[in-house]
């Protein structure tokens, strides 16, 4: 505000100046066009004698020349001025509206960044190891009663328990508990190759059926 209220004043100042140059102009003007016989003319043996006429139209052009060329560097110089006023403020509301159009954006950035911390993705969990139904079946055929496809499908206890009744039960039982241990992992072989591969998966891997 306080630089519109300069700007105001010296543009009324330059043209105060500019009518002060045109007042002088004019006054000079009456007097070139008075200047016909002019107070240092005479007349001998009925001759005019140019030199005063001559005089007063310099000194009206001099007048003339001076008051233009002070109103022009006037108006030129309340122009400029202007000019940069007009500028600066044109600056000044231009950064306060880009500002402003700023503001929801980083205020949206405050929200998702918290505490200045950058973006992070969130972990990404890692799948599950998958096995084959196939593969699992087979085992059980065929090394089952050494609790092998129970090892394969991460059912370590299971296989523990196998391998000892396996081995162990055997031993005091004549065999017969070595043969239980085929029936359970042949039944549990074929089980396992009856199911397709995303039944399978879903029963015996991520649910974690151990038997049957």
């Amino acid at each position: 505000m306080s630089d519109s209220n300069n700007t105001n004043d010296e543009i009324a100042a330059a043209e105060a100046a500019l009518k002060e140059a045109q007042e002088r102009l004019r006054v000079a003007r009456e007097k070139q066009a008075q200047g016909g016989q002019p107070e240092g003319s005479s007349e001998i043996g009925g001759v005019d004698q140019p030199g005063g006429a001559g005089r007063s139209n310099q000194q009206g052009h001099d007048a003339w020349s001076q008051a233009y060329q002070q109103g022009h560097d006037a108006w030129s110089q309340s122009s400029q001025q202007a000019s940069d006023v007009w500028g600066q403020t044109h600056w000044q509301a231009n950064c306060q509206a880009y500002q402003q159009s700023q503001g929801p954006w980083q205020a949206n950035q405050a929200y998702s960044q918290p505490y200045g911390q950058p973006y992070q993705q969130p972990y990404a969990q890692a799948a599950p190891n998958t096995k084959d139904h196939v593969a699992a079946g087979l085992l059980a055929i065929f090394l089952g009663s050494l609790g092998i496809h129970k090892f394969y499908l991460g059912y370590n206890t299971p296989g523990f328990i196998m391998l000892a009744v396996t081995i162990v039960g055997s031993i005091f039982s004549l065999g017969l508990a070595g043969l239980a241990m085929v029936v359970i992992s042949i039944v549990e072989g074929v089980l396992y190759l009856s199911k397709s591969q995303t039944e399978f998966e879903q029963i015996y891997v991520f649910n974690k059926k151990e038997w049957f």
